[in-house]
Parts: structure tokens; sequence; C-alpha cells
């Protein structure tokens, strides 16, 4: 698929290269749909277009749901007659990368069913749509939470690339981070005072079967200018994945939607302390064996609040460094 990629890219930057007046620029894929070859195109407001020539007879429903990228039909003269078109058009240009792996996932669903084209372009238009939708805003304690869960998935990246799988989090699982069986619990916050965290639920520090659970703390200062904005560092992480799409549909889950990434350019984010601990029988938690006969019936949605302070002494950095090794399974 990332060749895929980086054919339709090529195609739109020669497209972007060539003279460009009143008219639409095109250029065949080498995917052919009703007897006519799938198209990168530029429109004559410069916007990027993807076009499925349709099968005589049928008629694209138009999708505007999603404000960066509609599905529409389009009627385009060429020398040979007047051509048919679903016509997925991107309206946003700083999600251009996002659209081309929409439409390398449509030319290659096209390519393995050529027989109804329209449905085939409707059911991957329909699996990106939270991509390209927007949201409710984020506030500025779950954006700093947010970076510091990529923070430390760079971090795990910079000892395998395909650990991105790691990150469990987004998906509701118990701890933010599972690989190997080792388990990390991310907390960050944007807060000057104290260094308390939120617990939420009684399996968030119990520690996997068989493997260790580490509590890694960040305090982040939005006050210098020189730090690095949630959008900057999204787009720093997708760039070193070899799936991006995996990468988007984990920030989309956790509230973060690509569409929305403007509204946070104007937050940065500075580390200004952080500390890691082990959490072992002596760390101050509640878990499922505090209770005598495990968590008592009618008890749910748990959370408290525990001060770090008051906590056994941070791991020391060759401890960090060799949790990091296990995770990575080195």
């Amino acid at each position: 698929m990332s060749d895929l990629r980086t054919v339709i890219t090529d195609h739109w930057t020669a497209l972007s290269e060539r003279p460009h007046g009143t008219s639409w620029l095109t250029s065949e894929l080498p995917v052919e749909v009703a007897g006519a070859r799938v198209l990168c195109a530029l429109g004559p407001d410069g916007k990027r277009h993807l076009l499925v020539p349709i099968p005589r007879g049928e008629t694209v429903q138009p999708d505007t749901r999603a404000a960066a990228v509609h599905l529409v039909p389009l009627a385009l003269e060429s020398g040979s007659g007047v051509g048919k078109y679903a016509n997925l058009v991107l309206l946003r240009d700083d999600l251009a990368e996002i659209f081309t792996g929409l439409c390398a996932d449509v030319v290659a669903a096209l390519a393995a069913d050529l027989a109804a084209p329209l449905v085939v372009v409707a059911q991957v238009l329909d699996g990106w749509h939270e991509l390209f939708r927007s949201g409710r805003q984020l506030g500025i304690e779950q954006l700093a939470g947010l970076f510091g869960e990529l923070v430390f998935l760079n971090q795990l990246l910079d000892l395998d690339g395909n650990l991105v799988r790691a990150w469990q989090g987004p998906l509701r699982n118990p701890h933010d981070f599972t690989a190997n069986g080792q388990s990390v619990e991310v907390k960050a916050t944007a807060s000057s005072e104290g260094r308390s965290v939120r617990i939420h639920g009684v399996d968030q520090l119990a520690a996997p079967l068989g493997g260790d659970l580490v509590l890694r703390w960040m305090r982040l200062d939005t006050a210098d200018a020189a730090g690095t904005s949630l959008p900057e560092l999204v787009e720093s992480t997708v760039a070193r994945v070899a799936r991006p799409r995996e990468l988007w549909d984990l920030l989309a889950r956790s509230g973060y939607l690509l569409a929305d990434r403007e509204r946070y350019d104007g937050i940065r984010f500075t580390a200004v302390d952080e500390a890691s601990y082990r959490v072992t029988d002596d760390f101050p938690r509640i878990v499922p064996s505090s209770f005598l006969n495990g968590v008592p019936a009618g008890l749910s949605d748990l959370r408290y609040t525990l001060d770090l302070d008051l906590a056994p002494p941070p791991m020391q950095k060759d401890e960090i460094a060799d949790f990091m090794k296990a995770m990575a399974n080195r």
C-alpha cells in the first residue's frame, strides 16, 4: 500500500508541475474501470481529485458528510467525448497526505473488485469518514494526556518501528501501552502544581499477568513558544510509521480528528518534569486484590487521586532503559 501511495503522490506532483490554467489536468493510474482508466486530477481550482469511471446506467450518490472530502458526480469532456466519473475531491489542502491514503485504498479496492466500482468507492469512503469529520474540541488536559502518550510512543518507535501496535489506550484497554507482556500507563498534565494523577478503575494500576507495569508521569509547560504543538508531534510520528492509517485511527479514537488540527496549532508543550514508577505491591493503588473477596458487587467506575510524592522512589535511567528493551523484546 505504501508503494501505491507513492505512485499517487508522484502523479499529483507531476500534474502540479504542468502549466495550469482553467482546464482539468489528469493522469492515468494503472487501474481500469468500465473500460476507462482511474484518473488522478487537478481541477481548475487546483484541488486534488480522484476520478473513478462510472459504468453505463449507474448514478453517483453524493456524499458530503465530511467538510474536507466530498464524493460528487462529474462529467468531464475529452477528445474522445464526455466521461462520467465518481469524483473524490479534497477540499482541505492541509489534509493532502490523508487524502492520498484514502485514494490508495480506493484504487487497491477497485483493483481487487471491478464488479461494482461505486459500491467499492462508497465502502472505502465510509471507512475513512471518521478521519475527515470534525468533532468536539479537546481541553488542555486532554491534549496534554495525548501529547504524553505520543512522546512515549516515539520512544518505543526508537527501538522498534512496528511498536505502534503497542498503543492500546485508544482501544479502551486497561493500560495505555502493552507489548511483550509489559505495560505502561502514561499520565501527563499541564498543571504547574503538585504531582497528583487521576486513576480510572481498579485495573489501571494492576500489573499484567506475568509482566510488569510502569506508571510514566510528565509535567508539560505551555508557556514556552519554542515548544512543540500536538499537530507537529502527530505529523512527525505519522512520518515514522509504515502504516499511517493505523495511527490515524488510533488518534481518532483518542478524540484527535485530523480535520480539527488547526484548532490546536497555538498550544505548544515542553516537558519540564517526568518520572517513571514501577508499580509493585508497595505502590499506593486500588486494585482487585485490595479487596479480600475481590471487587465488591455494585462497585464500578472507581476513580481516585494518587499523590506521587507519597509513592516509592522513581526508577533510575538504567532501569527505564532495561524496561523499554523488554517491551521491544530486545
